[in-house]
């Protein structure tokens, strides 16, 4: 992360920024406590920066959001879902968008509300693989065979 924030700095385009705050991101996953505090902050502060410089750049308002939902502020729990329902209303046709939130949503368990997404999404583009192998996915881990096979074919 350091070394792609040094290259972000030099460079100074969204996509270093983008990949600085991915690096950080993935080191915000560390077990000890003061790295991930650090990488947090760091991968925050990197895709603010790369938002500053390319403000239509919707993935990586989707990555500030995810930043905040995987690692949510004791003071606001739900602001990283709350930032990506806000991009939903202003993007509602951003497959990005919709597929984070599905992601989002299986991983609570809310599995119905993620299947719909996906399906609002396939409704517009048929062959995004994102949908169809989350669906797969989803089909998959409910025991339905016969629809996860559907959307697995799909799955590219």
């Amino acid at each position: 992360g350091y070394y792609a924030e040094k290259v972000a700095e030099i460079e100074k385009v969204d996509y270093a920024w983008a990949i600085a705050g991915t690096t950080f991101s993935v080191g915000a996953k560390s077990d000890n406590e003061s790295t991930r505090k650090y990488c947090i902050e760091k991968s925050k502060k990197a895709f603010e920066n790369a938002i500053s410089l390319s403000p239509n750049n919707i993935a990586h308002k989707v990555n500030l959001a995810l930043c905040f939902a995987d690692n949510p502020p004791t003071d606001n729990p739900m602001k990283g879902i709350q930032m990506l329902l806000e991009l939903s209303k202003e993007y509602p046709d951003e497959n990005i968008v919709q597929i984070t939130l599905a992601r989002l949503a299986v991983k609570t368990g809310q599995y119905e509300k993620a299947i719909n997404r996906l399906l609002k999404i396939l409704e517009k583009t048929p062959d995004d693989a994102n949908a169809n192998c989350l669906l797969a996915e989803i089909y998959s881990n409910q025991g339905d065979n016969d629809k996860a096979m559907a959307y697995q074919k799909k799955c590219k």
